[in-house]
Protein backbone atom coordinates (compact mmCIF):
# COMPACT_ATOMS: atom_id res chain seq x y z
CA UNK A 1 0.00 0.00 0.00
CA UNK A 2 3.20 2.21 0.58
CA UNK A 3 4.63 2.05 -2.46
CA UNK A 4 1.36 3.11 -4.15
CA UNK A 5 1.16 5.99 -2.70
CA UNK A 6 4.93 6.98 -3.24
CA UNK A 7 4.38 5.79 -6.58
CA UNK A 8 1.61 8.15 -7.03
CA UNK A 9 3.19 11.47 -5.08
CA UNK A 10 5.99 10.73 -7.61
CA UNK A 11 4.10 10.14 -10.95
CA UNK A 12 1.80 13.31 -9.69
CA UNK A 13 5.01 15.36 -9.51
CA UNK A 14 6.48 14.42 -12.83
CA UNK A 15 3.05 15.54 -14.34
CA UNK A 16 3.05 19.01 -12.68
CA UNK A 17 6.36 19.78 -13.73
CA UNK A 18 5.71 18.29 -17.53
CA UNK A 19 2.58 20.74 -17.36
CA UNK A 20 3.92 23.36 -15.72
CA UNK A 21 7.15 23.62 -18.67
CA UNK A 22 4.53 23.58 -21.37
CA UNK A 23 2.83 26.66 -19.74
CA UNK A 24 0.34 24.97 -18.26
CA UNK A 25 -0.03 26.20 -14.91
CA UNK A 26 -3.57 25.39 -13.83
CA UNK A 27 -3.16 21.37 -13.27
CA UNK A 28 -0.51 22.23 -10.86
CA UNK A 29 -2.31 25.27 -8.87
CA UNK A 30 -5.26 22.24 -9.11
CA UNK A 31 -3.32 20.86 -6.08
CA UNK A 32 -2.56 23.92 -3.99
CA UNK A 33 -4.41 24.21 -0.92
CA UNK A 34 -4.93 27.92 0.60
CA UNK A 35 -1.95 26.78 3.34
CA UNK A 36 0.30 25.45 0.49
CA UNK A 37 3.88 27.50 0.90
CA UNK A 38 6.46 27.28 -1.84
CA UNK A 39 10.56 28.20 -0.93
CA UNK A 40 12.36 28.77 -4.48
CA UNK A 41 16.16 29.61 -4.53
CA UNK A 42 16.19 33.05 -3.23
CA UNK A 43 14.90 34.85 -0.75
CA UNK A 44 12.40 36.80 -2.41
CA UNK A 45 10.98 33.20 -3.88
CA UNK A 46 9.51 32.29 -0.08
CA UNK A 47 5.68 32.39 -0.87
CA UNK A 48 3.32 31.93 2.39
CA UNK A 49 0.42 30.74 0.87
CA UNK A 50 -1.67 29.35 -1.92
CA UNK A 51 -2.76 32.32 -3.84
CA UNK A 52 0.65 34.21 -3.69
CA UNK A 53 1.84 30.52 -4.93
CA UNK A 54 -0.96 30.54 -7.63
CA UNK A 55 0.02 34.16 -8.68
CA UNK A 56 3.60 33.32 -9.05
CA UNK A 57 3.07 29.97 -11.16
CA UNK A 58 0.48 32.43 -13.16
CA UNK A 59 3.46 34.93 -14.01
CA UNK A 60 6.37 32.49 -14.47
CA UNK A 61 4.66 30.25 -16.66
CA UNK A 62 3.73 33.55 -19.27
CA UNK A 63 7.74 33.44 -19.71
CA UNK A 64 8.43 30.04 -20.14
CA UNK A 65 9.31 28.85 -23.19
CA UNK A 66 8.02 25.21 -23.92
CA UNK A 67 9.61 22.63 -23.40
CA UNK A 68 10.38 18.91 -22.30
CA UNK A 69 12.38 17.97 -19.43
CA UNK A 70 14.80 14.95 -19.80
CA UNK A 71 16.72 12.86 -17.47
CA UNK A 72 14.10 13.75 -14.45
CA UNK A 73 14.84 11.81 -11.00
CA UNK A 74 12.37 12.34 -8.08
CA UNK A 75 12.56 10.96 -4.42
CA UNK A 76 10.20 10.43 -1.92
CA UNK A 77 11.59 11.40 1.76
CA UNK A 78 9.07 9.16 3.79
CA UNK A 79 9.18 11.02 6.93
CA UNK A 80 7.93 14.33 5.54
CA UNK A 81 6.22 13.47 2.35
CA UNK A 82 4.28 10.39 2.97
CA UNK A 83 3.30 9.09 6.83
CA UNK A 84 1.85 12.59 7.33
CA UNK A 85 -0.48 11.78 4.53
CA UNK A 86 -0.78 8.10 5.45
CA UNK A 87 -1.92 9.81 9.12
CA UNK A 88 -4.63 11.45 7.63
CA UNK A 89 -6.39 8.77 5.53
Amino acid sequence: MIKKYIAQALETTRECLAQYWQQNHKYTESFLLSGSSWIGARLEEFRINGEQVRLDLEEDARGIVPCHLLQQQFHCVWSICIYPILSVL
